[in-house]
């Protein structure tokens, strides 16, 4: 959050005291760039966590095992995660989508994070039940 926290601090102070005429700076791009990045790594973060809960459930004995594979399987999501959240945010800087269509991209991912984390919710609730 402090990365965040500095790249709005720099687009702030440019929106106060930037060039008049229409430029974009290098540390103006990164510094949008960095923003978007850390808005789809937050909303893409539900749907990690739903996956990471489904493996964790559907090969308990697997995951519990708390083997090099385990590891290997929690990097591959988070590089997952960083690789939906920056492909977002450099297709929303370069202007290839559109503040509208990342709206509604991100509105669909949550729709689908949320909803299969309740999936798995409910799955993981009815294993618990079978093994009571």
């Amino acid at each position: 959050t402090l990365i965040c926290s500095c790249a709005r601090l720099i687009l702030i102070f440019h929106q106060v005291y930037g060039p008049i005429e229409y430029v974009e700076p290098p540390y103006l791009v990164m510094s949008s760039l960095i923003r978007e990045a850390f808005k789809g790594y937050g909303l893409s973060f539900i749907l990690i966590l739903a996956i990471d809960r489904w493996i964790a459930t559907v090969s308990w004995s697997w995951y519990e095992s708390r083997n090099a594979s385990t590891i290997i399987a929690f990097l591959l999501l988070e590089v997952a995660q960083l690789l939906i959240s920056w492909t977002l945010a450099a297709l929303l800087i370069t202007e290839v989508i559109t503040d509208q269509q990342i709206t509604l991209i991100y509105a669909i991912l949550l729709i689908i994070a949320v909803s299969c984390f309740i999936a798995v919710l409910r799955y993981n609730r009815r294993e618990i039940e079978v093994l009571k």
